[in-house]
C-alpha cells in the first residue's frame, strides 16, 4: 500500500530541537542509527545524468538498523510517485530481511553493482501518544524531519494529507525549510 509521508529540513541544531520537543509534551520512544547503501547497475558517471525519479528506479539499497533493542540489515526498493513539481507525494516499500550482510555485500560487488551513496543518520522517534514522527540527523547534511500519514487520515488524497503533516509539523515552532519533499540521498549524491 502506497502511504504518504514528508521529509522537511530543520535549520536548528538537533539537541535545541529535541529539548524544544519534549518541553512540548513530545517522549522520545525510540533512538537508532539507520546506515543505507544505495546500488544500481549503473555507473557513477552514468547516475550524474538521471533525474531523482530515474535514479530511484535504477536502484535499491541495503538499510542497516542498530539499536539497543535490536540490530537488522534489510534489503528494501522504494517506489516513489512524484508529481509534476517533482515532490514525492506517496511510496510504496518492498523490503525483505538480509541473514548475512557482508556476504550480501560481496554479491553485489561481484556482480559489479555500484553503490553510489551512502546515507547516515541517527533517528530519534518522537511521540505523544496522537502524533508520531522522526527526526533524523543526516551525516553531512544536517537536520530532518521525516513524518508519515496517521490513520486518521489515510482517506484523504496525498495532497490533503501532505497539508495536514505540514500543519502539524509547523505548529511545533521549529525553524522548518519550506520544502516538504527533501531528497535526502539525492542532495547527497549531488553534493558529493
Amino acid at each position: 500500500m502506497k502511504e504518504t509521508e514528508i521529509t522537511v529540513q530543520v535549520f536548528e541544531d538537533v539537541d535545541k530541537v529535541k529539548n524544544k520537543l519534549i518541553n512540548r509534551g513530545f517522549k522520545i520512544a525510540e533512538e537508532f542509527l539507520m546506515i543505507d547503501y544505495y546500488y544500481s547497475k549503473y555507473s557513477i558517471e552514468e547516475l550524474k545524468g538521471f533525474d531523482y525519479k530515474k535514479l530511484l528506479e535504477n536502484s535499491f539499497l541495503v538499510r542497516k538498523v542498530l539499536s539497543q533493542s535490536k540490530t537488522c540489515t534489510l534489503l528494501l526498493y522504494k517506489d516513489k510517485v512524484i508529481d509534476e513539481d517533482n515532490n514525492v507525494i506517496a511510496e510504496q516499500k518492498y523490503s525483505c530481511d538480509i541473514e548475512n550482510e557482508e556476504m550480501a555485500l560481496k554479491i553485489f560487488e561481484s556482480a559489479k553493482l555500484t553503490c553510489w551513496c551512502e546515507l547516515k543518520q541517527k533517528s530519534f522517534v518522537f511521540t505523544n501518544d496522537k502524533v508520531c514522527f522522526v527526526l533524523q540527523d543526516v551525516e553531512d547534511l544536517g537536520l530532518f524531519i521525516e513524518y508519515e500519514e496517521d490513520e486518521d487520515i489515510m482517506m484523504l488524497n496525498e495532497y490533503e494529507k501532505i497539508e495536514i503533516l505540514l500543519n502539524r509539523l509547523k505548529a511545533l515552532d521549529l525553524n522548518l525549510g519550506d520544502n516538504y519533499s527533501c531528497k535526502k540521498v539525492f542532495m547527497k549524491f549531488n553534493k558529493n
